[in-house]
C-alpha cells in the first residue's frame, strides 16, 4: 500500500512539474526553504512567548485552583470552605457576546471544585 501511495505521488509531481525546468524547479525549491525557515521562526517566537504569559498566568495564580491553595495556605480549609467566588472573562470577546469583567461559567473542574468545597455561588 505504502509503495503504491509513493508511486501515485511520484506521478502527480511529474505531471504538476513537467512543464518546469530544472533550473527553476530549484528556485522554486530554494523559495521555499527560505519562506520554511522564516514560517518555523514565527511560529517559534509565537510558541515562547505563549509558554512565558502561560507561566506568568500560573506565577501570579490567576485561575481557581492557585487562588484557594493561596487561601488555604495563608488561614486553612475554613477560611475557604463556604465562601464565595465569582469567575469573570478577562478580555473582550471580539463578537461581542461579553465584555472584560462580566460573570463568566466555571470550566468542569473549576465548578467541581467549587461545589466540592461549598464556595458559592
Amino acid at each position: 500500500m505504502l509503495q503504491d501511495d509513493l508511486a501515485y505521488e511520484a506521478r502527480v509531481a511529474a505531471a504538476e512539474f513537467a512543464e518546469i525546468g530544472d533550473e527553476e524547479l530549484l528556485a522554486r525549491e530554494a523559495e521555499l526553504d527560505q519562506r520554511w525557515a522564516t514560517v518555523r521562526e514565527k511560529h517559534q517566537q509565537v510558541y515562547r512567548e505563549r509558554r512565558k504569559v502561560q507561566r506568568e498566568k500560573r506565577r501570579l495564580g490567576l485561575s481557581l485552583r492557585p487562588l484557594l491553595i493561596k487561601a488555604y495556605n495563608a488561614e486553612d480549609p475554613n477560611a475557604i470552605c463556604g465562601g464565595h467566588i465569582d469567575v469573570v472573562h478577562v478580555g473582550d470577546n471580539p463578537d461581542g457576546n461579553w465584555e472584560h469583567g462580566d460573570v463568566a461559567r466555571p470550566c468542569g473542574r473549576c465548578a467541581r471544585l467549587k461545589k466540592g468545597l461549598f464556595i458559592g455561588p
